[in-house]
């Protein structure tokens, strides 16, 4: 019944509104608390009170010890916070209680990347791959980390995996762009900045390696087309690169291969 309770709670959708409903729930019994203090911790997640989320998650494990999903809120809170340290331990004991949680597994991974322990992080997001093929966040961090090892071919296999698993996951398709263009496979690199671009015109980082692509294959005209549109986005190394071009006296060209998106 308390399950319930906080579930109906979730379905509340001004934080304000959510907050009053979960706090009110402290004064419903001993069952109600662990719920209330869990829902209060999510809505304070919500509006960005992390250090107030911690506070509540820890109230929701100390009245109940074995929940799981309490113990993982409360990890990732603490990555938020920059705690890493504290973070790595909460996720390591979430493993401790349900071994085959993808999401424990992927959450550890981010904090393992954030330092900088590169082969720990790949661990686990492939453990979290493991148990959970289809974790197409999971594929995309994955190759974010074997980039950060300089295996390419493993990186882009890896965002590969990612954006068919899910077609609009932006920054995978401008990593997949990276790495090929790393790769020399320039035209395939072109492709996938497309793919970026086509989801979102603005995504700054898939225009300038377009750019950088297109200056590859000696299109500079086009290069310098896209190199416009990242510094009109407050690019500055694209406005250090634009500024070149045109003191060449090159004129920009809209590329063939991005005909259909529109420019803000």
């Amino acid at each position: 019944m308390a399950e319930e309770w906080y579930e109906q709670g979730l379905q509340i959708a001004t934080p304000q509104e959510r907050a009053t409903y979960f706090e009110e729930g402290l004064e419903k019994g001993e069952t109600y608390l662990p719920w209330a203090w869990k829902g209060i911790g999510d809505t304070r997640r919500d509006l960005g009170d992390f250090e107030g989320a911690e506070s509540a998650y820890l109230q929701v494990v100390s009245l109940n010890p074995e929940d799981a999903d309490a113990w993982l809120m409360l990890g990732v809170t603490r990555h938020d916070l920059d705690d890493l340290a504290g973070a790595a331990e909460n996720l390591e004991h979430v493993i401790e209680l349900a071994p085959t949680s993808a999401m424990a597994h992927y959450c550890l991974g981010l904090v393992r990347h954030d330092e900088g322990n590169f082969v720990g992080a790949i661990g686990e997001y492939e453990r979290a791959l493991e148990l959970y093929p289809q974790f197409a966040i999971a594929w995309y961090s994955l190759g974010d980390a074997r980039g950060e090892q300089e295996n390419m071919t493993a990186a882009a296999e890896a965002y590969e995996k990612a954006v068919d698993l899910d077609p609009t996951l932006v920054p995978a398709w401008g990593n997949l762009g990276d790495v090929r263009a790393d790769l020399r496979y320039l035209d395939d690199a072109v492709v996938a900045y497309e793919k970026a671009l086509a989801l979102d015109p603005d995504y700054v980082p898939a225009w300038f390696g377009l750019g950088a692509t297109f200056e590859e294959l000696n299109q500079f005209p086009e290069a310098l087309f896209c190199y416009e549109r990242s510094a009109e986005m407050g690019d500055e190394d694209g406005q250090k690169l634009a500024e070149i071009f045109r003191g060449k006296g090159i004129q920009p060209v809209k590329p063939a291969e991005i005909a259909g998106i529109s420019e803000n």
